[in-house]
């Protein structure tokens, strides 16, 4: 078959004509039964067909038709670049082919979702202590913040810390420096139950 337009210099500007007019589109879309029947139907652009395929109101057709048409366009320019391509007579097996996979795949039950456990906020033991910590990078300087804060079981505050260091030079390094000096204070502090709590 001979894959080149012979009408090609005259219409190269029209989509229309690219995808639905040439004979070699022709021979592509006719080999599908329920598109070979638009011909009967003068359409006056491709936004035009376009209303037609919608009407027929089949995703697959609509699906189909846009795969063909991008498998069309694809052809056309590889053989202007002189590039390896499908032959024009199985675009319409290959698409085919394409959009069936697609709705395979995506037709297919998925996982079921998994709900969380469902997680009550309760206070610590008698005797236990929980130690926040968090950093903090600041975009108007070179600076981080660093702050611990230590409750009871109570939720009073034994001991706190804040302070100012030289920014580092990634998020993760201020967390472990704010995470280390949580676990100082807490020595500090003479306490050894501890529960250690930040955002990393």
């Amino acid at each position: 078959m001979d894959e080149t337009c012979s009408l090609r210099d005259e219409y190269q500007q029209t989509i229309m004509h690219a995808l639905w007019l040439c004979n070699q589109a022709k021979s592509v879309w006719k080999s599908e039964l329920h598109f070979s029947e638009l011909y009967k139907i003068a359409h006056r652009s491709f936004m035009d067909l376009l209303d037609s395929i919608f009407e027929q109101g089949s995703s697959f057709s609509v699906t189909l038709f846009s795969t063909i048409s991008w498998c069309l366009w694809q052809h056309k320019n590889k053989l202007r670049e002189h590039q390896s391509m499908w032959p024009l007579q199985e675009i319409s097996r290959r698409a085919k082919e394409l959009v069936l996979e697609f709705f395979e795949i995506h037709q297919r039950p998925s996982n079921p979702v998994r709900c969380a456990p469902f997680v009550k906020w309760s206070p610590l033991l008698v005797g236990l202590y929980k130690a926040n910590f968090d950093a903090a990078l600041f975009d108007n300087n070179e600076l981080a913040g660093l702050s611990v804060v230590v409750r009871d079981s109570s939720g009073n505050i034994m001991g706190a810390l804040s302070q100012k260091i030289a920014r580092p030079q990634f998020v993760e390094h201020a967390e472990a420096l704010v995470a280390r000096s949580a676990v100082t204070l807490v020595k500090e502090l003479m306490l050894f139950q501890v529960c250690f709590e930040g955002d990393c």
